[in-house]
């Protein structure tokens, strides 16, 4: 199984389902519920019969591929193409009925930028709140298509929300233009002006995105933005797993290569086992001596 086509719905008590859509339309379910012993979980195999119009793209087939899977309400699971559109697939009932598709919102081109395979879209993402909203968030040009980092001088920051899964219809939330962008920027002087990246809403708070700057030099930054008072939140440098066990060295950042994209927007982490980061104190501590290391490499370069 891919992990990239797997999702998971929570219902509480207990109760969740794992499915995973697989190409050509195969849909593998294992589904929990209240009271069952572990030993009585079965995988289920079927054909999903896939929905079919003029204006539906030749889904799970050719060109679609699974950007996110994530839940919606407490029957569905939304696989999502960021250029194709949403498909929301009903988990725990019979699967009789085709799944609902969604297109994506007018004016958004449907051409993916130019990535390898594997390697998670820096431009798009499909978000849910805990509201159980979808969301869309894309930058990308004024006509409508994605920009990548070569191309960052002139970019619009757009966030939308599925209102009304039925008529399938989207509201444009937000929009930020670049301007206003490298303004809330200058509000902290360290951050570089790059062409953010990985947008990620908030789960808790709708008018938050959080995304990840590459400042070179093995310094990415996750930024918070207010889209509603476009505004600056708060920032943070990632720190390497060696600096956090508070064992490294100039040259210990060099250890392990981080992509700059596998991230958690979230401090939750920091409590999870004796290896997390503990304190907000500790935190500053070691991206104080992220920032110096920068500095030294950077005069030595010079």
């Amino acid at each position: 199984m891919w992990c990239d086509d797997i999702g998971l719905l929570c219902r509480g008590k207990g109760e969740f389902v794992v499915a995973q859509l697989t190409f050509g339309g195969q849909l593998c379910v294992l589904h929990h519920k209240p009271g069952e012993e572990q030993g009585d979980m079965n995988w289920s195999v079927e054909n999903m019969p896939l929905p079919d119009g003029d204006d539906i793209p030749n889904l799970l087939c050719g060109s679609w591929q699974t950007d996110a899977v994530v839940p919606y309400g407490d029957c569905y699971l939304c696989w999502a193409d960021c250029y194709l559109g949403l498909l929301f697939v009903g988990v725990i009932d019979k699967r009789t009925k085709p799944p609902c598709y969604v297109p994506l919102p007018d004016g958004l081109d449907s051409n993916r930028l130019c990535i390898d395979p594997g390697y998670p879209d820096p431009a798009r993402r499909v978000c849910v709140s805990e509201s159980s909203m979808i969301n869309l968030i894309c930058v990308g040009d004024h006509a409508g298509c994605s920009v990548c980092a070569s191309s960052y001088s002139a970019f619009t920051i757009t966030v939308w929300t599925l209102t009304n899964l039925r008529e399938k219809k989207w509201m444009k939330c937000f929009t930020m233009e670049d301007s206003k962008f490298w303004a809330a920027l200058d509000f902290d002087k360290r951050l570089p002006h790059v062409l953010p990246e990985f947008p990620t809403i908030s789960l808790v708070k709708p008018d938050v995105v959080y995304f990840r700057l590459n400042g070179g030099n093995k310094l990415f930054w996750l930024i918070e933005i207010d889209m509603k008072k476009e505004v600056l939140g708060s920032t943070s440098l990632y720190i390497f797993e060696e600096e956090e066990e508070e064992k490294c060295s100039i040259d210990m950042a060099h250890w392990r290569s981080f992509p700059g994209y596998s991230f958690v927007p979230s401090p939750f982490t920091r409590y999870l086992d004796q290896h997390a980061i503990r304190s907000l104190e500790l935190s500053e501590k070691l991206q104080n001596i992220r920032l110096e290391q920068a500095k030294e490499k950077i005069f030595v370069e010079e």
